[in-house]
């Protein structure tokens, strides 16, 4: 079985009592060698002074919240024993609902080789910042390195959505150009509008041309 602990007491102590709760009911109702191998029981931290717990029917998964201080042996050890019954099958029609009926049967948990222990307190250790330990400048220059290359592909891929932006604006723009212009193709120039010639004047009388011959007069021959 594993116990995942996220409380102040100690991982040691709260197996302790957890296996000899087990065992008690598996003296009882027979011992379940499946649920040994995959049980998972979690213990938590709970405000105030209360004893909550969940678990999976017929499963391997027990969560179960304790106090941080004063936490009683006892009464962990029938919560523990009312969600193993639940993984191994039991339902609220047979057995009570509030686990805390029948808190005498448990007086067992109250021996002194049951007493909860706090878990010791580790050293920070030293060397950086909150007591951390100083990072080499190796692991320093590859974190930078890593910062700078995740810069430039987020400035790569601004560039490539302008560009596309910009390609495609062009494109609007050429095609409202050529709608303008008479759907003329891109790339050739626009015609110019042809300038009507101004119109001339009629002027009354004959038309212009070859000038007029004028018929020359025969000469008179003088009388002798």
């Amino acid at each position: 079985m594993e116990i995942i602990n996220n409380t102040p007491w100690a991982s040691r102590s709260l197996r302790k009592l957890l296996v000899a709760t087990v065992n008690r009911f598996d003296k009882l109702e027979g011992k379940s060698k499946e649920w040994r191998k995959t049980a998972e029981i979690t213990f938590l931290n709970t405000r105030g002074n209360h004893y909550t717990g969940t678990c999976s029917q017929k499963g391997s998964k027990i969560v179960v919240r304790i106090p941080r201080i004063d936490a009683k042996p006892d009464v962990i050890a029938a919560l523990l024993e009312h969600q193993y019954s639940h993984n191994r099958g039991y339902t609220h029609k047979q057995m009570p609902r509030n686990f805390m009926k029948g808190i005498e049967a448990f007086a067992w948990a109250r021996e002194t080789k049951y007493k909860l222990e706090l878990a010791p307190v580790k050293e920070a250790a030293t060397g950086g910042k909150r007591g951390r330990k100083a990072a080499s400048p190796a692991h320093k220059a590859e974190v930078q390195t890593r910062r700078i290359t995740r810069k430039i592909d987020r400035l790569l891929a601004q560039i490539m959505a302008l560009t596309a932006a910009r390609n495609k604006l062009a494109k609007k723009t050429v095609s409202l150009e050529s709608k303008e212009t008479g759907k003329r193709k891109p790339g050739r120039p626009a015609k110019t509008p042809a300038v009507a010639k101004p119109k001339k004047e009629k002027v009354p009388g004959r038309k212009p041309g070859r000038p007029k011959t004028v018929k020359a007069e025969p000469e008179k021959k003088e009388e002798k």
